[in-house]
């Protein structure tokens, strides 16, 4: 053997508690001198002259690590682990762990203290480190190995660069932190989650955990020891919530839709993000209150949202759909959905912003409701007020009157001007009748040329004038085409409800045979039914 190999200084390594007699260990090699010390709880037998053995000479128990070799006390095997380490002076050493296996009908109680401790050790299932920090060996357990996809062979020899090659090279400072927190006795352990790259290229999470057990005569960290547990599974976990939970807020974003939790006990509330940012409010300057969120709800709104909410306590149900005004003042439309929970006290629910369903919802109505061209109601929505004041008469008598009312000479203004004109001179009408009568009137296009105006509590009598106002209102207007204004006039028909004229076609029928009477006599007047 090389004399450079007799003068390493090689460490054997024994568990303490088997007290070994040198002149008992029977190693496939020899040691010609050894002395013992004792260290941090271990026996360590250095020895300089190493003699040729078989089956293995020294140098090659390094080279060749993998092989299994067995310690044999006093007759018993005990399984030896061997780590190849190197010191930061590039000083080879060979520690060899000789291990006392613990049989199935071994006593718990029986076991020294080192070997519970071990026994801790491994059912956390944990990787154990144990470092230098002046010479840079490091110490590693299987566990640590299997962790990053290797066997404490591949890795060998292992020195701190065998950490460095693992460890995730984003992480090397947080690592480096972490440790400098602990020497400066910031933290009373060396602790943080980093990064390590396994064997196929893949990403290992670990929680790495210790503190130094050892320092010098200088008082620096000599031995620290510590743990690796793996978190990988508890990261991918933690990501996956993570991108719920964005997934989850970039759809409640994109559906405006924010949730809340309320404590009708204390009158605090949670909001979600999306809340904040529907209502226009900080979260910085905002603290959430049930009072809160009632002050912002609509004035007309707020009894029927504090009756949803007194309902569900016997339903265990909220839903409701109301006004809201935003910071700027702005209104909102939302709608809110929620539980009562179990303490009869808690509401947890959902609130979406559906400002704009409500917009398109009224836009519909309107549209079918509305006559386009004239903007007042179609002959559909007013039959069915119509309807509605014809129902309230049966019930009380109260007089409701109806005026039919026709454009005079217009196919002529179509004829001549163009149906552009005769839109024009249709909108003007619509907006004198609109415009000239009562707020709970109806006024209503519902054919051509032809108009209509239901009068509610209103009599023959006052009927007549109102028809007779608006005939002279529309008779005063003129329409401009070009540079040639065209002179309206309307004829009315008026009647109002009564035993012989008690549904719409009834009334209709004398109030059109009455304006076309008018028709007939030279027009811009006014024909009531008698009564």
């Amino acid at each position: 053997m090389q004399n450079s190999v007799h003068s390493q200084p090689y460490v054997l390594v024994i568990t303490p508690t088997l007290a070994v007699e040198s002149s008992s260990v029977k190693l496939p090699f020899s040691l010609k001198s050894c002395r013992q010390g004792m260290q941090i709880g271990r026996s360590f037998f250095y020895f300089r002259d190493v003699q040729q053995a078989a089956p293995l000479s020294f140098i090659e128990l390094i080279k060749n690590s993998h092989q299994r070799i067995s310690l044999n006390v006093e007759g018993q095997i005990f399984p030896v682990n061997i780590q190849a380490v190197v010191n930061h002076a590039g000083e080879s050493r060979l520690i060899v762990q000789v291990k006392k296996p613990i049989s199935s009908n071994t006593d718990y109680t029986e076991l020294t203290h080192e070997q519970r401790l071990k026994a801790i050790l491994e059912s956390t299932d944990a990787g154990a480190w144990e470092w230098n920090y002046q010479t840079g060996e490091l110490i590693l357990n299987e566990r640590w190995a299997e962790m990053v996809g290797y066997t404490l062979e591949e890795l060998a020899p292992v020195s701190i660069d065998t950490w460095f090659k693992v460890l995730h090279p984003d992480d090397a400072k947080i690592s480096e932190r972490a440790f400098q927190r602990h020497f400066d006795e910031e933290d009373a352990f060396y602790h943080c989650e980093l990064r390590l790259v396994h064997k196929n290229g893949s990403t290992v999470w670990i929680r790495d955990h210790g503190r130094v057990v050892t320092y010098t005569e200088n008082n620096e960290p000599e031995w620290i020891c510590g743990t690796h547990i793996d978190i990988t599974g508890s990261k991918l976990l933690e990501k996956r919530l993570r991108d719920s939970e964005s997934t989850l807020s970039q759809a409640q974003r994109i559906a405006r839709i924010g949730h809340w939790k309320a404590d009708f006990s204390t009158d605090h509330l949670e909001w979600s993000e999306m809340i904040y940012e529907m209502l226009g409010l900080s979260p910085q300057d905002t603290v959430p209150s049930i009072s809160l969120f009632k002050s912002l709800v609509h004035p007309e709104d707020l009894k029927a949202v504090e009756e949803s909410e007194q309902k569900s306590l016997k339903t265990g149900e909220h839903d409701i759909t109301h006004r809201m005004y935003s910071a700027d003042g702005e209104i909102i439309w939302v709608h809110e959905t929620a539980k009562m929970l179990n303490d009869k006290v808690t509401l947890v629910g959902t609130v979406k912003d559906v400002t704009k369903q409500k917009q398109l919802e009224e836009k519909l109505l309107k549209q079918s409701r509305i006559d386009y061209l004239t903007n007042i109601y179609n002959r559909f929505y007013f039959l069915e007020l119509f309807e509605h004041h014809l129902a309230i008469w049966k019930r009380s008598k109260q007089p409701v009157s109806l005026l039919i009312i026709d454009v005079d000479n217009f196919k002529l203004v179509n004829d001549r001007y163009g149906h552009i004109a005769g839109d024009k001179v249709l909108q003007n009408v619509s907006s004198e009748l609109s415009s000239n009568t009562r707020e709970y009137d109806v006024c209503a296009r519902i054919g051509g040329e032809e108009f209509a105006v239901l009068l509610p509590e209103t009599k023959l009598k006052e009927a007549v004038s109102i028809a007779d106002k608006l005939r002279d209102k529309v008779s005063r207007h003129s329409t401009t085409v070009g540079n040639y204004p065209i002179k309206l006039s309307v004829t009315i028909g008026v009647a109002s409800l009564a035993d012989e004229r008690s549904d719409w076609e009834s009334i209709y029928s004398a109030a059109d045979a009455a304006m076309y009477e008018g028709k007939s006599s030279g027009r811009n007047t006014v024909v009531a039914v008698s009564e």
